[in-house]
């Protein structure tokens, strides 16, 4: 009995020191959500701001949001905005009715995640409701200005509030002007909110916007005015910038039988100039270059216009003549560059483009006009619409059709006869499923007759493509497959391959400090089994691995594979078959003062063909960057490559050396110089050349009272060559130095 009372009053003190003893447990974390509270506005961005309390040391947050109907979740990074509030904008395109389903992620030091809701936030997750429509903000009373021709450089924006002054509802205001910030330098008083520029703005159209965040975060309807600074009665706005750098080279000294010129004069001029009026907008961008030299093999004065576009615009309306570049397809081509002419035309969400071009790609004055030859013009036309809202899915259908009877340098660089053709291609693009699944689809016809000098017509084929990309969270990927038949040919690129079919994927994961990439791509030339050609399969895998840690050298890994195989080959024609592994890495260091990137690759040639190529390649290299003190800085690398190839049993060897540097001794002058070697030599003493490289120049940067603007420099400049055959004992050597002039001379309006 006394031992039972004894247990009893000592379970009974226990239990009261735990009653009675102060608690040291902590307490609970708690995700409080600050903003936002209330409906928001369709259209309208929305600032999602948590305070994470009771957190040890709360590293990062989370939203993961979706619109409501919807079932897969998006997230978004928040910005840590003090230690334990955190902050995100979700994007006006998010925000559609009915509302929003959201909920966050916090995880802390200990590498612990608390979620807001706490039980299962992704099927009871927070809810916002989105509504059509809410007034502007109430009180403003917008400037005199709006939609006026001001004659001041420097005009006062003032904004005005109603009797009962700034809104108590606003927490916070931002004034921009022409997409700049001048909150900072703004005037906020009780009735009102003002702005002087300090600066003179330019003649033209100008843009003043308010925009307004209210105490629930709710980003409230942007409100806009704008003004004019007319340049003239007839202009709004007239500028015109040009610039002319001219550069004089005299040789002072040289080997008599320099093949390198006794002097030179090279000169380039850039032109940007626009008008505008009211909706009218013209421009001309414009480059020539001027060049004549005597010596050993002379120039004539040759002045020639390198490029130029002129610019018509008007609501929307557009119309370009010079060097342009029209957007196509994949299968027509990506870009069409070339000189000629372009039309575009907008209305109710349709695009109709309309372009003649020349064939061959032209210089010169005597081209200016470019399509004035029918039998060298391409000729053709793209109209692309939405077929559903904001723009989820768009079709755009193309037509080229062109002649080129007498292609440049035929037979002597581009390879292609007089041709002609026509194409017509139709590319549906989807964008329904946001970032998340991006699809493009293409089919196109083709006619072409390869060479117009012979008596075999034409012929029509097709091809077609189809293109996936899209990323969710840290994942980014796409794919896609290629089909080419035998006789397709874009009139466009008239050498391009065809007759082949292509499949390809690849991904990639996003680390904190880190990303993996995965590739591969498959294709198969001769698909359509050609009797007088192989049917050849190459593929290629490839994997990369890229870290850059913060305040530590970044550095990557990385490796390759591609198979060759032939099949279906003509009688006669020996089989392929080989295989290429390449791995290789390198590392980053970039200090204050120094940088250093060494890397290695060692590609391994495995041929199963009679001739037994096979070969092993190691290549090194390292890049250094120096700068001891402020004035002076090296810029030394250095490379060796060693292969053997097993087919002649031979070994080849190349060292290259470079350095380059910097003095800088004032702002008026500097010494930059860059030296090289290179040897290059085999095992078997059949080959082995030296060769050593250097060119220095002194610059002074001539600073005169007058013509300030005008950039004068005088240098100094050597070269020394020198090229060794060590097999033959014969050297080569060449040296000059020439004293040269430049001279940049900028003009512009007004």
């Amino acid at each position: 009995m006394i031992r039972r009372a004894l247990f009893s009053a000592l379970y009974l003190a226990i239990m009261l020191s735990f009653v009675f003893l102060p608690s040291t447990a902590k307490a609970e974390e708690r995700i409080v959500l600050v903003a936002p509270q209330g409906p928001v506005v369709a259209g309208q961005g929305v600032v999602f701001r948590i305070r994470a309390q009771e957190f040890v040391l709360p590293l990062r947050a989370a939203l993961h949001y979706r619109n409501i109907g919807t079932s897969a979740y998006n997230t978004l990074p928040m910005h840590q905005d003090t230690e334990i509030e955190f902050s995100v904008a979700l994007e006006q395109d998010w925000i559609l009715p009915p509302g929003i389903e959201y909920f966050f992620v916090v995880e802390d030091g200990r590498g612990r995640q608390i979620t807001q809701p706490k039980l299962d936030p992704r099927k009871n997750p927070l809810r916002i409701e989105v509504s059509l429509d809410r007034p502007p903000p109430a009180g403003i009373v917008f400037p005199a200005m709006d939609n006026q021709r001001i004659q001041e450089r420097r005009p006062a924006v003032t904004i005005r509030f109603a009797d009962s002054g700034l809104p108590p509802e606003w927490a916070s205001v931002r004034l921009l002007l022409d997409d700049t910030d001048v909150t900072p330098i703004a005037v906020i008083s009780p009735d009102a909110i003002s702005f002087a520029p300090e600066w003179d703005l330019e003649f033209g159209n100008h843009r003043v916007t308010l925009e307004v965040m209210d105490a629930a975060g709710n980003i409230l309807p942007r409100q806009e005015w704008a003004f004019i600074i007319p340049h003239s009665e007839l202009f709004d706005r007239v500028a015109a910038e040009m610039r002319v750098d001219t550069e004089l080279a005299h040789e002072v000294y040289q080997k008599d039988d320099s093949p390198q010129p006794d002097w030179t004069v090279q000169s380039n001029a850039t032109i940007l100039s626009s008008v505008e009026t009211g909706d009218f907008k013209a421009s001309l961008e414009a480059n020539a270059w001027y060049i004549t030299q005597d010596g050993p093999d002379p120039l004539e004065d040759d002045f020639n216009l390198n490029n130029y576009l002129v610019q018509l615009e008007y609501r929307g309306q557009h119309l370009a003549y010079g060097d342009v570049n029209v957007t196509g397809t994949e299968l027509v081509s990506e870009t069409i560059s070339r000189r000629g002419g372009v039309v575009t035309l907008n209305a109710v969400g349709v695009t109709a483009q309309g372009f003649m071009l020349s064939s061959d790609y032209l210089t010169g004055f005597d081209d200016m006009v470019g399509v004035d030859d029918s039998d060298n013009r391409l000729e053709g036309g793209s109209l692309e619409g939405a077929l559903l809202d904001n723009d989820q899915l768009t079709l755009k259908g193309t037509v080229v059709t062109g002649r080129n009877e007498e292609p440049d340098d035929y037979n002597a660089s581009t390879l292609a006869a007089g041709h002609e053709g026509t194409i017509y291609s139709f590319q549906l693009t989807s964008r329904l499923f946001e970032e998340k699944l991006n699809l493009t689809t293409e089919y196109s016809m083709s006619d072409f007759d390869e060479d117009t000098s012979d008596d075999i017509d034409s012929d029509w084929d097709d091809a077609w493509l189809l293109r996936f990309s899209g990323r969710a969270g840290s994942y980014d990927y796409g794919g896609g497959y290629k089909y080419l038949s035998e006789e397709f040919q874009s009139v466009v690129t008239p050498l391009a391959i065809n007759n082949r079919a292509e499949y390809s994927l690849y991904g990639t994961k996003a680390f904190e400090v880190a990303s993996l990439t995965a590739n591969v791509i498959n294709s198969r030339d001769n698909v359509e089994k050609n009797d007088a050609l192989p049917v050849i399969d190459n593929t290629n895998a490839g994997l990369s691995f890229n870290c850059y840690p913060p305040d530590w050298p970044t550095f990557f890994l990385s490796g390759n594979v591609g198979w060759q195989d032939s099949s279906h080959e003509p009688s006669g024609t020996d089989p392929i078959e080989n295989r290429t592994d390449t791995v290789g890495g390198g590392l980053s260091f970039i200090r204050e003062s120094w940088n250093l990137s060494p890397n290695y690759y060692f590609t391994h040639f495995d041929d199963d063909t009679p001739d037994d190529a096979d070969s092993r390649t190691h290549q090194l290299a390292l890049n250094v960057g120096w700068q001891p003190i402020e004035m002076l800085s090296f810029n030394p690398s250095a490379s060796y490559s060693r292969t053997e190839t097993d087919f002649d049993d031979l070994v080849t060897e190349t060292w290259q050396g470079t350095l380059a540097g910097m003095c800088v001794f004032n702002d008026a002058h500097n010494l930059n110089w860059t030296l090289s070697a290179t040897d290059t030599q085999t095992d078997d003493d059949s080959f082995h050349t030296r060769t050593y490289y250097l060119i220095g120049q002194h610059n002074w940067h001539i600073q005169t009272p007058f013509l300030e603007s005008v950039q004068k420099t005088l240098s100094l400049r050597g070269q020394y060559s020198r090229t060794e055959d060590k097999i033959s004992d014969i050297t080569d050597e060449d040296y000059t130095v020439y004293l040269v002039l430049n001279i940049g001379i900028p003009l512009s309006y007004p």
